[in-house]
């Protein structure tokens, strides 16, 4: 999978997606199967429910071809968790929370369909398998969101509370 730097202070929508897959250069990305600039084609779409303050949104996810390797990639906005439907802004939310002390039972996330069951599972995920990460790389968890996913990215090639492994890479656009 392929993830891009997406804009956090906008509201995530299909629409916003679109945008910005219309403007994407498919030859600037990198594959991450084999780490070459792709020629990459757009290859299927399939969708993804992600859990937002009005309820869940359905995006069509485009996935992309490799050209030379046949690899196919998902291409998702930084925002989405791989494998989640709770927002990165939304776990990371609640792990700050967390680490300053509120219990688990405690934590009310922004999104009201988000229940304590939903918090306790995201707070276990972050124990098992990311503050020993974060600890040794010495990434700090209160870093704008940004230098977070670098970082993360940078020691572990994957997106911050990505659980499951699995070859991801990071795009970042040209400014």
């Amino acid at each position: 999978m392929i993830q891009f730097f997406s804009d956090f202070d906008k509201s995530f929508s299909q629409k916003s997606y679109d945008e910005f897959i219309e403007i994407l250069n498919l030859s600037s990305l990198r594959c991450s199967s084999c780490e070459l600039l792709g020629d990459f084609t757009k290859h299927a779409y399939y969708t993804r429910q992600i859990i937002i303050i009005d309820g869940k949104v359905t995006i069509k996810i485009l996935r992309v071809q490799c050209g030379r390797c046949n690899a196919t990639h998902a291409l998702l906005p930084s925002q989405i968790v791989p494998y989640s439907q709770i927002s990165l802004q939304d776990q990371l939310e609640i792990i700050t929370e967390y680490e300053s002390g509120v219990a688990p039972n405690h934590i009310a996330p922004s999104i009201p369909t988000i229940d304590t069951w939903i918090v306790v599972y995201i707070i276990k995920q972050y124990l098992n398998h990311w503050k020993m990460r974060l600890i040794s790389d010495s990434i700090c968890l209160y870093l704008e969101i940004e230098e977070l996913i670098l970082s993360c990215f940078k020691h572990h090639d994957r997106q911050f509370m990505q659980v499951k492994c699995g070859r991801n890479c990071l795009f970042k656009p040209p400014t």
